[in-house]
């Protein structure tokens, strides 16, 4: 699916307020970022919107009983990145 550049700007802006509220309500940010990366670029590969997927990794300050975790995931499209 080709969008013009206003239609994904939109698309983009809309899927960051979706995440914030999300995790307003749910606290995504803490444990369920992966899980609603997955979503997100399901449905972008569905309309061939070309993304990407943005790792930070290794706290390990953070995750102590664990020798290295990834700590947050988004997805990047559009020289936007969807938090």
């Amino acid at each position: 699916m080709n969008l013009s550049k206003e239609k994904l700007q939109t698309l983009a802006y809309n899927l960051n307020e979706l995440c914030l509220d999300l995790d307003e309500h749910y606290d995504i940010n803490n444990g369920g970022c992966c899980f609603v990366a997955a979503c997100i670029a399901e449905c972008l590969e569905k309309y061939d919107i070309e993304f990407s997927v943005l790792v930070y990794d290794c706290y390990e300050y953070e995750f102590n009983e664990i020798d290295c975790s990834q700590y947050h995931y988004m997805i990047v499209f559009n020289d936007t990145i969807i938090n």
